[in-house]
């Protein structure tokens, strides 16, 4: 037996002599960390997963200053678990806190497992799902809608730019009056447009690939504002 082999088995007698749960985290936390690098994954979600209840049973117990998750702990154990079983721990993690802690905050939790989900999706190399994953990102924080917002708001911009050439021109543009500097000009006329302000700015579309562009890009900004709603929602709801 390798010396790595007797600390595991060391480790495991511990487990087994029914010691207090502040203890027994501990050991699994080097349990884990002894199984991984002799090899031996095969129990990482299960062992994980009893580490997660048994820290939440020392947290609801803990005094006041000390009932604080270690995050970067248990940061350190996800790592070892594939995207799909990292969710799987993760939404435990929540309904188990939600049960136990409810006065604890929650939203390390739930943006950990987003981000498991849109890397679970991504693994998967489908296609078809990558807008879901596109949606998960941009429903995680307030942050991440703004700045998708605004790459879409320069995206629209730049496809409703004057083409050089009529023949390849989607849309025809009566301009608002603001500014004498036609860049700027175009900028605040589209932004007036997400405004939905009542002006002189009128898009046509000129062709069919002009009115999918338009529909799309209208869906698409409707589904970025509900999708954030939504994830809210169904946060909130799983907190219960």
């Amino acid at each position: 037996m390798t010396p790595i082999e007797n600390l595991i088995s060391v480790e495991e007698n511990k487990l087994n002599q029914g010691l207090p749960t502040n203890e027994t985290i501990n050991i699994l936390f080097n349990l884990i960390t002894l199984k991984n690098r002799n090899g031996q994954k095969a129990d990482n979600y299960k062992d994980i997963k009893s580490f997660v209840n048994n820290y939440i049973t020392v947290i609801k117990v803990a005094d006041y200053g000390y009932d604080n998750f270690n995050y970067d702990k248990i940061e350190t154990l996800l790592k070892l678990l594939t995207p799909g079983e990292q969710v799987t721990v993760l939404q435990f993690a929540i309904s188990a806190t939600s049960r136990e802690l409810p006065e604890h905050n929650r939203d390390w939790f739930i943006e950990r497992k987003h981000s498991a989900e849109i890397k679970y999706i991504l693994t998967k190399k489908n296609a078809i799902s990558y807008p879901k994953a596109f949606f998960l990102f941009t429903g995680l924080n307030i942050t991440r809608l703004f700045f998708a917002l605004i790459l879409f708001f320069l995206i629209i911009n730049i496809l409703l730019l004057p083409s050089a050439s009529n023949t390849y021109s989607l849309f025809k543009i009566e301009y608002a009056s603001y500014s004498s500097n036609f860049l700027i000009n175009h900028i605040l006329n589209v932004l007036s447009l997400f405004a939905d302000l009542d002006n002189n700015f009128k898009i046509e579309p000129l062709n069919w690939w002009g009115l999918i562009l338009m529909i799309v890009g209208k869906i698409s900004f409707v589904l970025l504002m509900v999708n954030f709603i939504y994830r809210k929602i169904c946060d909130k709801i799983s907190l219960k």
